[in-house]
């Protein structure tokens, strides 16, 4: 018998295995749905405060500041998972049209000021926060001051995640109204067309395999490290190499590249060891980037930097012919969506990445006290505590003992781990009023369509970059699988991070479960020049390790061709 949910608002059915107790009894009259764009895998108390509820009630900050906030959202850890409300207010339409033109006028004001905001006061602040991190000596504080540091390193990074949304919101909508007028002005045009106009510039994500890169080409001049690259187990390479007089300019130049760049981890959440901390996802790319000595960064840069002068200067001899006010406005909006596109990958390197990363630093050096004192059983078992549990223990004269709830909730991880979360749970909402506001309205316009369901061998997503690749699927549901991928064969993950990003310069193409044309992957893949299919519902389990696949990143489409 189907349990297809047939009535638009009875409660979606929970699974076997999968017990849901809510806490607080109107939470089951919600929607709530599982993942949303970042959080496939599970959880740990500390992963869900410092990189889950944090980051939400940040956006909440921001939305308020932009006069946004036309909808309750709420998040909670369910069974180790990560799910996400998002439902709008009930409000009336003279409420939704005030609030639409406050945020109009808002927003509007921010795009005008984008670029002097960014340089003179917000890049500063992270700076500084970055600063202040640096500043304190963590291994030679007492216990109550690390224990106030640390308080403050969870203030400072609520601070962080309402800046991420502070930058991000007018750069969205930059490119948005950018991208309805282009539209108004010269007809219907391919979304993949459009992105043209915002590629070939540098930022912080594709900087990260620029600089890789040139430490491979480091690695070529001096044959012996380029043998122990290619044939030695990435965990073994660098203490082996490190051990190498002749390879001392390779590891100098491999370590400045991870002191910058490598102040990231797996799936976002920093419960994970950095590349600071074990480098071998870092080693495996440059074994990957010596089998393809081909692909350029720097000369790949040029050539999408050449492609965007180009379709600029064809718009603006289009837009001699019509009225000052549309080139004016074209001018306006043009510089501030591709600054926008520059923000949301810079932004994750001062927040995302490195501002989590140094929170993480302060908890571990808490889990290695809490260790010595018998207060958990291993450094790493911090985690497992939400961040009060663990300043409060360190804070604490006496010592007192979390091993056993500890050892039940990693438990909890295990008996989940194997389960595959639903899509959604609580109660569908009702479908939500069009937007109002002019950001609203242009989004709207191009809004990522979801994945059709197709059949067995055919699959729709968003077209997210260009092109079309046919080769073997790799299935990598964290970046430890990605061991296993040939260059030129087709990642299919559930999501992406910026762990994740020099795997761009071997694979021949991305598939992921979730994201937009704007999502990390998406931006990512268009300045590595390889076919993406973001969206597509089920990747990662409709598609088998080992099958030959076609993924047509024009037209949103990936094709099962033969089985393994």
């Amino acid at each position: 018998m189907s349990t297809a949910n047939t009535n638009p608002r009875a409660p979606f059915p929970i699974p076997a295995g999968f017990p849901v107790r809510w806490d607080d009894p109107s939470d089951a009259f919600l929607h709530w749905r599982f993942g949303q764009s970042h959080w496939f895998t599970q959880m740990t108390p500390f992963d869900f405060t410092i990189d889950g509820r944090m980051v939400w009630q940040g956006m909440d900050a921001a939305r308020r500041h932009y006069g946004q906030a036309a909808q309750r959202t709420e998040v909670r850890r369910i069974n180790t998972y990560y799910y996400l409300a998002q439902n709008p207010l009930p409000l009336s339409e003279d409420e939704r049209a005030r609030i639409a033109r406050e945020s109009d006028a808002r927003i509007e004001a921010a795009i005008a000021t984008q670029r002097p905001t960014w340089e003179n006061d917000w890049l500063p602040e992270l700076r500084g926060h970055h600063a202040w991190w640096e500043a304190f000596d963590r291994a030679s504080a007492t216990d109550a001051a690390l224990a106030m540091h640390g308080e403050e390193s969870i203030r400072r990074m609520a601070r962080l995640w309402n800046l991420h949304f502070l930058i991000l919101t007018p750069g969205y909508a930059a490119i948005a109204l950018f991208q309805q007028l282009y539209v108004d002005l010269f007809g219907d045009t391919p979304h993949l067309e459009l992105q043209v106009f915002l590629q070939g510039f540098t930022n912080k994500t594709t900087e990260t395999g620029r600089a890789l890169w040139h430490v491979a080409k480091v690695a070529e001049t001096i044959p012996e490290v380029a043998r122990i690259l290619a044939e030695m187990d990435p965990s073994n390479v660098m203490p082996r190499l490190r051990a190498m007089p002749a390879a001392e300019a390779f590891v100098q130049a491999f370590d400045r590249a991870i002191a910058e760049y490598g102040q990231r981890y797996e799936n976002w959440l920093p419960s994970n060891p950095s590349w600071v901390e074990d480098p071998t996802p870092a080693v495996k790319s440059l074994r990957e980037m010596l089998w393809r000595p081909d692909a350029d960064p720097d000369a790949r840069l040029t050539r999408l930097a050449n492609e965007r002068e180009e379709a600029t200067a064809r718009a603006r001899a289009r837009l001699a012919a019509l009225p000052e006010s549309d080139r004016a406005r074209f001018e306006f909006l043009l510089p501030a969506a591709q600054l926008g596109v520059v923000l949301t990958e810079d932004h994750g390197y001062w927040i995302d990445t490195r501002g989590t990363y140094k929170v993480r630093r302060v908890f571990v050096e808490i889990g290695h006290r809490l260790t010595r004192r018998g207060t958990i059983e291993r450094p790493d078992d911090v985690f497992m505590l939400w961040p009060d549990e663990a300043l409060a223990a360190v804070a604490a004269d006496t010592s007192s003992d979390h091993r056993e709830i500890i050892a039940e909730r990693r438990a909890e991880m295990d008996r989940f781990a194997s389960i595959r979360p639903p899509m959604e749970l609580g109660t569908p909402a009702p479908p939500a009023p069009p937007p109002l506001d002019a950001v609203g309205r242009a989004s709207a316009r191009f809004r990522s369509a979801k994945a059709l369901a197709g059949d067995e061998t055919m699959m729709r997503g968003v077209g997210a970059s260009a092109g079309i690749v046919r080769a073997r699927a790799r299935i990598a549901r964290r970046l430890g699988d990605t061991s296993r991928i040939q260059p030129g064969e087709i990642l299919i993950a559930e999501s992406t991070s910026p762990a994740w990003t020099p795997l761009f310069a071997s694979v021949g193409a991305v598939v992921t479960e979730s994201g937009g044309m704007l999502g990390h992957c998406a931006i990512v893949a268009r300045e590595y020049r390889i076919p993406a299919v973001v969206g597509v519902a089920g990747a990662t389990t409709r598609i088998r390790d080992g099958e030959l696949i076609e993924v047509n990143g024009t037209e949103g489409t990936v094709r099962v061709i033969s089985a393994p």
